[in-house]
């Protein structure tokens, strides 16, 4: 009778495990779409180190996103399944915004550990001042000190930037010497911000993309191999990417080729989908609408 029970309490706890196993991963997947550059602070961190190797795996094969786990944080590279949605992005932020994002990466990428609020806006400013860029930017006026002090925010909350001392409200309003900021530079975490599949230096001049559109495909641009399989599975990544990071497909977006494979696989993609990440698909009438939430 107690082999029995001993028995019985070795498979209950075994259940338990792989229900925490299943729901931590889950968890994890969610996560990283939510918020693929992840620092050891962020509150899932600890789960997705421990599930590293079944989520690189899963990210691999269905969406074809790259996942990289270290002891500083995690980083998947997604890229998006549609170039040209303009709700992507970060809340608040413009193109000019952006290219002071991209110029405040550029001089950390040369920066010491350590650097100012004041230092990093004077190397922007040297940046900015580059003819080709055709990109207007002084310290002089509070708005734009306050969108540096912005990018500074976003970089902090990315963990790329971690404060040390002092106050950014502070060099907002008053601009002077003594108000300043000091933070520590995380390389690590600065050298995931580019998901591209390919860095924008890597063009030589004669051949690099012209318009925005072409930059864009360019950046993300991925080797398809030359085979029906191989063009089968970046299908069925780039329908996976679309599933799993917009809120509603409308299959009138799709191609031809991708309408075909979604109305043939979708059932089954679903299923995994939901599977792994704790979803629920749910198919309308309306507009032929393929959408995902959480389960409640």
């Amino acid at each position: 009778m107690k082999a029995a029970n001993g028995s019985n309490d070795s498979r209950g706890i075994g259940l338990l495990q792989q229900r925490f196993q299943r729901e931590e991963f889950r968890a994890s997947v969610r996560a990283l779409l939510m918020t693929p550059l992840m620092g050891p602070a962020h509150e899932d961190f600890a789960g997705v180190r421990r599930q590293a190797e079944a989520l690189r795996e899963w990210f691999s094969r269905e969406t074809g996103w790259i996942l990289q786990v270290e002891r500083e944080g995690a980083r998947l590279y997604k890229r998006p399944g549609d170039l040209a949605d303009a709700m992507r992005g970060i809340p608040g932020y413009d193109r000019r915004r952006y290219v002071l994002l991209c110029l405040a990466c550029a001089v950390l990428e040369r920066a010491d550990p350590q650097i100012t609020l004041r230092l990093l806006g004077e190397r922007l400013l040297e940046l900015a001042a580059e003819p080709t860029l055709d990109f207007t930017f002084t310290l002089e006026a509070q708005h734009e000190r306050r969108e540096l002090v912005s990018v500074c925010r976003t970089l902090l909350g990315l963990g790329v930037l971690h404060r040390v001392a002092g106050d950014e409200e502070t060099f907002v309003r008053a601009g002077g010497d003594q108000a300043d900021a000091l933070y520590d530079v995380q390389r690590r975490t600065l050298a995931g911000m580019l998901a591209a599949v390919r860095g924008p230096s890597t063009w030589a001049a004669q051949e690099a993309p012209v318009t925005l559109e072409e930059r864009l495909r360019a950046l993300i641009e991925e080797h398809v191999a030359d085979s029906e399989e191989g063009r089968r599975t970046a299908l069925r990544h780039q329908l996976a990417r679309r599933l799993l990071d917009d809120p509603v497909v409308y299959v009138e977006t799709l191609d031809t080729e991708a309408r075909a494979y979604f109305f043939n696989q979708r059932g089954a993609m679903a299923a995994r989908l939901c599977e792994a990440a704790g979803l629920v698909a749910e198919q309308r009438a309306e507009g032929w609408r393929w959408w995902m939430k959480p389960v409640c």
